[in-house]
């Protein structure tokens, strides 16, 4: 808990939030309290579908590309705004309408 390599460390997951020097310290505050009704909804769906998708991949023989890093967490924003390569990667594995529809 609390470590580096933990994929709910909540201080790397709301970074894009930190960065956002525009916005000042009361509008994150508010987000930070939004974030704390919608988090199941933002963050663990999006994880628990993720390793349904590639448990599925695992049993049908499907190879992940490197690039999609098995161990990264995935939320609402990295499904909808990828980022980096290994989110885009994740992406192009994770069907973000099919997760909408289930």
């Amino acid at each position: 808990l609390g470590e580096n390599k933990d994929p709910d460390l909540v201080q790397r997951n709301l970074e894009f939030l930190r960065d956002m020097d525009f916005l000042p310290k009361l509008a994150k505050t508010v987000v930070v309290a939004g974030m704390a009704g919608i988090w199941k909804w933002f963050y663990y769906a999006p994880n628990t579908y993720k390793e349904l998708k590639l448990s599925e991949l695992a049993r049908e023989g499907i190879k992940i590309p490197a690039s999609a890093k098995r161990t990264d967490a995935i939320t609402v924003r990295t499904m909808l705004l990828p980022i980096s390569e290994a989110e885009r990667s994740m992406n192009d594995l994770i069907n973000v309408n099919e997760f909408v529809s289930k």
